[in-house]
C-alpha cells in the first residue's frame, strides 16, 4: 500500500520542508529548519500560551507535556515570538 502523503524539501538549502497530499496534490508548509519549534506555532497561540504561562494559570511542565517538547523548548518557543520568557 503506497502512503497517501510525502515529505519534501523545496529549497536549495534544505530548510524549507512541506507536507504533499499525493491524492488532491495539496501542499502544507511544516517548517523551516531555522527555526523548527517555533514556526510549528501561530503568533496568536504562543501570545495565548505566554500569556497562561505568565499569570500561572498552567505550570511550564504540563505545558511542555502537552506540546510533546521540554520545558527549555517552551523558552525559545516564546523568545522566537519577541515574548520575555519570565516563567
Amino acid at each position: 500500500m503506497k502512503n497517501r502523503f510525502s515529505v519534501f524539501c523545496n529549497d536549495s538549502h534544505g530548510s524549507v520542508y512541506y507536507l504533499k497530499d499525493d491524492k488532491t496534490g495539496q501542499r502544507t508548509r511544516l517548517y523551516t529548519t531555522d527555526n523548527a519549534l517555533a514556526n510549528r506555532y501561530s503568533a496568536q497561540f504562543v501570545r495565548q500560551l505566554h500569556s497562561v504561562l505568565d499569570r500561572g494559570l498552567v505550570s511550564v511542565r504540563k505545558a511542555a507535556d502537552l506540546l510533546e517538547c521540554e520545558p527549555y523548548d517552551l523558552t525559545e518557543i516564546v523568545s522566537a515570538y519577541g515574548f520575555d520568557p519570565s516563567f
